[in-house]
């Protein structure tokens, strides 16, 4: 499950359908609205035998990679995948856009040291730690 999050968190677009949306600017080239805690930075989660780091950019972009392991520890899969995002403290929602589409998901948590992203309706959540 968790790589199906960090693949779709890696794998999507970016559309914006609020209507409140800020528009983007060159000291908010993403247009997010600003948070009290900043999404910007490096994040790690852990699941299911899987490791995956995410760095989101002040300039609106993000890197992924996810690792799988196998039974021992060791690394067997990599997957690399980067893109636009935008974060809304509003909404409290984080969009995920590239060339395979767009995602959004519920960020249940955000602050300085913790992430908890909602990846479904199925109440299946990944806790990232700031790097």
């Amino acid at each position: 499950m968790f790589a199906f999050f960090v693949a779709a968190v890696l794998s999507v677009g970016f559309v914006s359908c609020n209507d409140d949306d800020e528009t983007p600017s060159p000291g908010n080239p993403s247009g997010s609205t600003a948070s009290a805690f900043s999404i910007v930075g490096t994040w790690k989660g852990q699941g299911d035998g899987e490791i995956g780091i995410i760095t989101f950019n002040a300039d609106g972009t993000y890197l992924s990679v996810s690792y799988e392991q196998d039974e021992n520890g060791k690394i067997k899969d990599e997957y690399k995948e980067s893109g636009a995002y935008k974060y809304d403290d509003k909404s409290k929602t984080l969009t995920i856009f590239n060339e395979d589409g767009t995602e959004t998901f519920k960020v249940e948590v955000l602050s300085p040291t913790v992430m908890v992203i909602q990846l479904d309706d199925d109440d299946y959540a990944v806790t990232f730690k700031k790097q």
